[in-house]
């Protein structure tokens, strides 16, 4: 988790969030790119996100369509996946462990907080 005043680094990923889309060597022809959607319910976590001071690694598209949050620390990893259905997943996974699959919280801020409880943990 990297640290630096929020307003900074949410900025800088509200910006990557708006210009995400699938990168031009994407193997699968399938695979939506990340929809209206699952772009407002990333945009509304991110500032979430930022009032718990938890910045998320990375943010990239998902396989099953759709935006995913990353987060990782000391062989530890998390992730929210903001699908392109309305439906939100986390994952968690410790030193290469098989991932743990949950559907999130209804309160994304009880999914957040459960993330960083994991990392630091």
């Amino acid at each position: 988790m990297r640290h630096e005043p929020t307003s900074n680094w949410l900025i800088e990923t509200r910006r990557q969030l708006a210009g995400l889309g699938l990168p031009p060597d994407w193997s699968e022809e399938n695979i939506a790119a990340p929809g209206l959607r699952a772009t407002r319910l990333a945009d509304c976590a991110l500032r979430l996100l930022a009032d718990l001071d938890l910045r998320p690694d990375l943010l990239l598209p998902c396989p099953e369509g759709g935006v995913c949050m990353a987060f990782g620390t000391a062989g530890r990893y998390a992730d929210v996946q903001f699908l392109n259905s309305g439906e939100v997943i986390a994952t968690c996974s410790a030193d290469r462990s098989t991932p743990e699959v949950h559907p999130a919280a209804d309160d994304l801020r009880t999914t957040f907080q459960s993330i960083r409880a994991f990392l630091v943990d």
